[in-house]
């Protein structure tokens, strides 16, 4: 469990060097400990997916899948699988299924800002930009002190050519 600590931190921080690297040793090792971790094995996922995100390697997104399906058989409610699903989704263009996996975490924890954040993505890519700005600002809410939401509202406040508001949310994000 402390390696799986460990990597979560690493993973905040995926923009830093050799972080990835750092969070995948430390929960390859926390499953090796515990081959029933699924929570483990559901980061694990995620931690591949961020990968790909850094360095767009199909075997990325292949590993991420394979440790997310075995999360998923060794525990079928866990939401951070189905956020990472959806975001392996979103990466190869399959915006429905990503939205289906975003909407399945949210349906197990309603209160999940990675999978507020997946779906508003989600609903941006679809053209309901009302639902993505409010699910964008409810995974902030949610999760006030994490840069990436910030980010991701910036992102799309600048997309849709609310530069004032993008400056401030970057500039949160850069705060953080």
């Amino acid at each position: 469990y402390e390696d799986y600590l460990s990597a979560l931190g690493y993973m905040q921080r995926y923009d830093k060097p050799g972080n990835l690297d750092l969070a995948l040793t430390a929960l390859e090792n926390a499953v090796r400990t515990d081959p029933r971790f699924a929570l483990g094995y559901a980061a694990l996922g995620q931690a591949y997916q961020l990968k790909y995100v850094v360095d767009p390697n199909p075997k990325w997104i292949d590993e991420a899948s394979a440790n997310c399906q075995r999360a998923l058989e060794l525990d079928n409610h866990l939401p951070a699988s189905y956020v990472t699903l959806g975001r392996i989704h979103d990466d190869s263009g399959k915006y429905d299924l990503a939205a289906q996996e975003f909407q399945h975490a949210l349906d197990l924890n309603p209160r999940d800002a990675d999978a507020l954040n997946g779906i508003a993505v989600a609903y941006e890519k679809a053209g309901r930009f009302k639902d993505a700005e409010a699910a964008f600002q409810k995974a902030v809410a949610l999760r006030n002190d994490y840069w990436v939401g910030y980010n991701a509202l910036g992102l799309f406040y600048d997309q849709q050519g609310k530069y004032t508001q993008a400056v401030s949310e970057y500039q949160r994000a850069i705060d953080l």
